[in-house]
């Protein structure tokens, strides 16, 4: 078969027809040498075998307060992808508050912010449920927070205390209700997501959590 017969593969397609997710792209986060934690970067690069633009090259770059986009803090995760409906999800810090926001969600062909909110600093990767219809989210030292991938909406969140949750949740069940392990300063804890996230916006009464020391 001729190269130029072959049909070029697509991890998936979003709800709105004609965006698309291509395979082999990276998508990187970059810091730059400037005062104020407002100018970071966003970067995607191609890598893909199946055209000639297997370069590298940089296709399209999120700069921080520039362009109409809010100040960009420090990157310190990787992104998630939602190949459900076509997003790059990007955490960052937000220069030490609520003043700038943490969560970054993009448009994967065009780098365009298509939603972004102020939770606080986020050194950590979003986590999305496995049916894509919630975001989970571990905000420094506070709470985990579950986000509505589609509108940006908070739909619940908890705080285990102990210093805050620390690194990206982890989900254990394939659909609603989502069982949801995290971690604190020196606890393993554990919670359910609510069986429809249409529903008043809490988690359900089952809590638990277990000291790395045995306790």
């Amino acid at each position: 078969m001729g190269r130029e017969s072959q049909q070029r593969p697509f991890c998936c397609q979003r709800r709105n027809p004609g965006k698309t997710l291509q395979r082999r792209e990276l998508y990187i986060g970059t810091g730059s040498r400037c005062s104020g934690h407002t100018q970071r970067r966003f970067d995607k690069r191609q890598s893909d075998p199946w055209t000639e633009r297997n370069t590298g090259a940089t296709v399209w770059t999120v700069t921080g307060n520039s362009g109409g986009v809010s100040p960009l803090d420090i990157i310190s995760s990787a992104p998630s992808v939602d190949y459900v409906h076509g997003a790059v999800w990007v955490a960052s810090r937000s220069n030490g508050g609520t003043s700038q926001p943490g969560l970054w969600k993009l448009d994967p062909n065009t780098g365009a912010v298509l939603f972004s909110a102020s939770l606080g600093p986020i050194d950590y990767s979003p986590t999305l449920a496995p049916q894509s219809d919630v975001l989970f989210v571990s905000v420094n030292g506070g709470a985990l927070t579950a986000i509505d991938p589609i509108t940006g909406a908070k739909l619940g969140s908890i705080n285990p205390g102990d210093g805050g949750v620390k690194n990206s949740a982890a989900v254990a069940t394939a659909v609603m209700p989502y069982t949801v392990v995290f971690t604190s300063n020196t606890q393993v804890g554990l919670t359910n997501f609510p069986a429809h996230y249409s529903l008043p916006c809490r988690w359900r009464n089952f809590y638990k959590a277990v000291g790395r020391n045995g306790d």
